[in-house]
């Protein structure tokens, strides 16, 4: 143990504590080596991911919510959200108009849990 932390475990630490922290030790080594191959698979998975589309709800649909006894609702199109005759570039600036405080659109629109 003190080879790898380079002091003394206390003396009343349990045995399980101490196994515990020396794997924890080897783990956390073995992923500092590992650090530039890791971020090589990681940049290779997100290479290959495609980016999903902005929007994934056809333009047309309708999203009704009811706040405070006032029906909202709003129309996607093809590159952004109208409600009230006015355009917004997501959700979220809607869901804000509409109570006065910052709330995730789509969770707002009952379309996230």
């Amino acid at each position: 143990m003190k080879k790898s932390y380079k002091y003394s475990p206390p003396v009343k630490a349990q045995k399980e504590f101490l196994l515990g922290n020396i794997s924890w030790h080897i783990q956390a080594q073995s992923i500092v080596k590992n650090a530039s191959e890791l971020r090589q698979k990681i940049v290779r998975s997100v290479s290959k991911h495609k980016a999903s589309s902005k929007f994934t709800y056809k333009p047309g649909t309708r999203l009704i919510r009811e706040w405070h006894g006032t029906s909202h609702e709003v129309t996607i199109e093809a590159t952004h959200f109208v409600w009230q005759k006015r355009k917004y570039k997501n959700l979220s600036e809607i869901a804000r108009e509409v109570t006065g405080t910052r709330w995730s659109g789509p969770r707002f629109f009952g379309l996230t849990n």
